[in-house]
């Protein structure tokens, strides 16, 4: 494969869930973390997927129970391709996604860990994200969060409207429902976000990018594009819903049970998900009962009867061949695996990794309903590994009337065709 298609990834930003955010700066911003009584003598050195500030883990604790000094940078995709094809040693542990994996495999480039902790870690994950892991029967990658974003309803709106899942399983379905609600409540979405998820599905189950063969000019795209993205520029509709909903992106008044038909969101967004107002529209994250007590979840809807699983959005840890400190490299690694649920931060502290209920701890709720209902979904989920990374320029003419649906869809067929050509 062409380095230039590599390099590639870094066109746009990956949307997903969901659900996460890239590195702003490609300076190599770093952090460190260390135990100053106890004068660490290795040094590991991680890329985070994150912006500077936000971290996976808690790695000062995880310094000070290894004595292992960590540094955090925050290369962007580009430049983590170019240094490892150039084989650079100086960051020891790539936090990497799926499509990274695949490209990675591609070129031959892994290490693979000789570590029980680490390969009994994997067997008690899900078997897709266990599956990911493994390279020619070897353990070369160790899942380090997984999620999903589902539709979230109100238990009081399900009693209110006799809602069944059968009712929005479909996309056509959920749409319905919520337009021919006559209520007081309110559908929230973001359009732009449901669509690239449903968009995922279409091209995990519809196209096969491996053997090159992929259509969007098909009745289940044109509608997906259609039901989503159709009208709302044009006819001054709130921008990012279709029809019947509200749009919804940083929540506010999105997840008052008493307001709220349905919304999208995921399990570490509890805390937005509360009934107490500041009498102007907005909501304190005052508690996380209401999330757990209140709240019901359902898959995203299916584009059709193609669709076997839920998208998923997934991070996993891998070691640079090239690095220098492979040993406490492991060692790090082993500590997460050993205490993952004591070192979770802000994008780990509520992954679902683990096929076994009894491994959630209580913080979870996993007495709940909801629990269980983002349980089943995630135990349903799909890893997608060929993601298109496009501007997407076709949905801008479509909106604002220069393209037909039509010509916006093929217009997107082009892109993705010169993109797999690259």
């Amino acid at each position: 494969m062409k380095i230039k298609r590599l390099l590639c990834l870094a066109l746009v930003p990956i949307i997903v869930l969901m659900v996460s955010c890239s590195g702003d700066s490609g300076t190599g911003h770093q952090s460190s973390f260390a135990d100053s009584d106890s004068h660490p003598v290795q040094e590991v050195v991680i890329n985070s997927n994150f912006l500077p500030g936000i971290t996976e883990f808690e790695f000062e604790a995880i310094s000070q129970a290894t004595g292992i000094k960590i540094s955090t940078t925050n290369y962007l995709i580009d430049e983590f391709f170019i240094k490892i094809l150039a084989g650079d040693s100086d960051v020891d542990i790539y936090f990497v996604r799926p499509t990274e994996i695949r490209l990675l495999c591609e070129q031959g480039i892994y290490y693979p860990f000789e570590s029980e902790i680490i390969s009994d870690f994997n067997d008690r994950c899900f078997d897709y994200l266990k599956d990911c892991c493994d390279v020619e029967g070897q353990t070369v990658y160790m899942p380090i969060s997984n999620s999903v974003t589902a539709v979230l309803m109100p238990k009081a709106a399900i009693e209110e409207t006799g809602m069944e899942y059968s009712d929005i399983e479909y996309l056509d379905g959920y749409l319905e429902f919520a337009r021919n609600y006559s209520g007081s409540r309110t559908a929230f979405t973001n359009g732009s976000t449901l669509f690239s998820l449903l968009e995922n599905q279409y091209e995990h189950f519809v196209c096969d990018f491996e053997n090159n063969e992929f259509d969007y000019i098909t009745p289940e795209y044109l509608n997906l594009y259609e039901s989503l993205l159709g009208g709302y520029l044009r006819y001054a509709q709130e921008p990012g819903a279709p029809a019947g909903f509200t749009h919804s992106l940083a929540q506010n008044g999105a997840c008052h049970s008493d307001n709220v038909l349905m919304t999208i969101g995921s399990y570490d967004s509890y805390q937005d998900y509360n009934d107490s107002s500041y009498g102007n529209g907005t909501y304190n994250a005052y508690g996380k009962s209401v999330f757990f007590e209140k709240w019901r979840a359902f898959p995203l809807p299916k584009i059709s009867d193609k669709v076997s699983g839920n998208p998923t959005s997934n991070l996993f840890a891998m070691i640079n061949p090239y690095s220098e400190n492979k040993e406490a490299a492991v060692k790090v690694l082993e500590e997460i695996a050993s205490n993952y649920y004591v070192y979770g931060d802000y994008y780990t502290s509520y992954s679902f990794l683990f096929e076994d209920k009894s491994d959630y701890p209580e913080k979870y709720h996993p007495e709940s309903e909801i629990f269980s209902d983002f349980y089943d979904i995630v135990k349903n989920g799909y890893i997608n590994k060929y993601v298109i990374f496009t501007s997407h320029p076709d949905i801008e003419e479509y909106q604002n009337g220069r393209a037909t649906l039509e010509e916006a869809v093929a217009m997107y067929q082009r892109e993705v065709e010169m993109w797999l050509n690259e």
